[in-house]
């Protein structure tokens, strides 16, 4: 890992994105789409040192310190570095961090945080070194939080044969794995939960992580997400992934390919009076912020719909979709909201998928109320979704890769529209529609 030669170019064929721009893509253009990002996260780690340095911030022997030891810790283990940097969580510090280096906002920024990712990769490989790392509360990306008091600015983390131990001014922390995690996030080693449901290649495997966004957030994690989950939440999250997880991998098969392919990490979000709460980060490819959901179909719904979130933030950070333009603002037949462009535009890629979702799921339900709530939610979406492209459409600030997603997202919402649904479920499925431009304040 160093500043020093050639940056690795990335292509995706054009094939690839064509199947993308449809909706699809498969697992094959989602690990493409996930290895543009790692190299984006990469090469995110050099700027953040070198802007440290150069803005002359006080912890920038520090972030060059850690950058020192991933160095050499990728030197001997390149995939215990390889796969923290990936970590959703870590993507996210990243370009907080660097875009907060760039343009200045008197907001706190820590670029020595790079010390904690240091400490995580050095656990992974195995290895000894010493990074940085202030305050008792070390943030370990993809593997948990350690308490470790003590007042000297580095820390050691040392191998041995009974498992890594963490070490500062005389106190030691063993980072055992076993057993569930305590409830309590003071005890000195809080790892993270895990969740591994299905089998090769539809095997769905994920952390649970609400406290590791602390690395993000400098201070704390976002009032939204759970805080470390107990063993009692944990098997309610396991039993509801393994369920949903079943659903989305017998009768949703493409789309459960790349949900594993995709999605490493859970966020677990307060539940909402109104119901369930999800999204994803702009900078954190692979992760889903969700509540519990409901039943297995909300999950496997949900994934659908994250996972084409996920695609199109890589999307866009590979291609630049749209021009510039008036800050104007759009009718989304998801959102009590008007919408700017790019945020159009990746929703009606994610209701692309929701309609995908129930175009099939309909022809599973096996309960009448469940097939007719199905076909409801088909014909309400793909209506939807193809609105939001003729938006588009006449918006005229697509780029020639946007007018390519474009093109891919109509061709294949064409098919959806061509597809019969029975008349009792278009009927409320366009009164849905209407009540949701009233409340809108858009009706005409």
């Amino acid at each position: 890992m160093t500043a020093a030669g050639p940056a690795r170019a990335h292509r995706l064929p054009e094939e690839a994105l064509r199947a993308l721009a449809g909706g699809g893509g498969g697992p094959e253009a989602v690990r493409a789409l996930a290895a543009i990002r790692y190299s984006r996260d990469r090469l995110l780690a050099t700027a953040l040192v070198e802007l440290a340095r150069r803005s002359g911030h006080p912890q920038a022997g520090a972030a060059r310190q850690a950058y020192r030891a991933l160095a050499e810790i990728e030197r001997v283990a390149p995939e215990a570095v390889r796969r923290v940097l990936s970590y959703p969580v870590v993507g996210n510090w990243l370009a907080a961090t660097v875009r907060a280096l760039l343009r200045p906002t008197g907001a706190p920024v820590a670029p020595s945080a790079l010390g904690q990712v240091a400490a995580a990769a050095a656990v992974r490989a195995g290895v000894t070194t010493r990074v940085p790392a202030a305050g008792p509360l070390l943030v370990l990306p993809s593997l948990g939080q350690v308490w470790l008091p003590g007042d000297e600015p580095v820390v050691e983390v040392r191998a041995g044969p009974d498992g890594p131990v963490l070490r500062r001014d005389g106190h030691r922390v063993p980072l055992t794995r076993a057993g569930d995690p305590p409830d309590d996030p003071r005890r000195p080693w809080n790892p993270l939960h895990r969740i591994s449901t299905g089998s090769a290649p539809l095997r769905l495997a994920v952390t649970l992580d609400g406290p590791g966004w602390r690395l993000a957030t400098g201070d704390g994690p976002d009032p939204r997400l759970l805080p470390q989950l107990g063993p009692a939440e944990h098997r309610r999250w396991r039993r509801r992934c393994s369920a949903g997880w079943a659903l989305l991998s017998r009768h949703h098969q493409a789309v459960a390919g790349e949900v594993a392919a995709a999605v490493r990490v859970l966020a677990p979000l307060r539940g909402a009076p109104d119901g369930l709460v999800s999204g994803t980060f702009r900078d954190a490819f692979g992760a889903v912020a969700m509540s519990l959901p409901p039943d297995a179909t909300a999950l496997a719904v949900t994934l659908a719909h994250e996972v084409q979130h996920a695609k199109m933030a890589a999307l866009m950070s590979a291609f630049r979709l749209t021009e510039p333009g008036r800050d104007d603002r759009f009718y989304a037949p998801w959102r009590d909201d008007p919408r700017p462009l790019g945020a159009l535009l990746h929703g009606t890629y994610a209701h692309l998928g929701v309609a995908a979702f129930w175009r099939r799921q309909r022809r599973v339900e096996e309960h009448p109320d469940a097939a007719f709530a199905a076909q409801v939610a088909f014909a309400r979406w793909r209506a939807a979704a193809w609105e939001a492209t003729e938006a588009l459409a006449r918006t005229g600030r697509l780029t020639e890769a946007g007018e390519l997603v474009l093109d891919g997202m109509r061709g294949t919402l064409q098919e959806f529209l061509a597809e019969p649904v029975p008349a009792a479920a278009r009927r409320r499925a366009d009164a849905l529609a209407a009540g949701h431009r009233r409340r809108s304040g858009t009706a005409g």
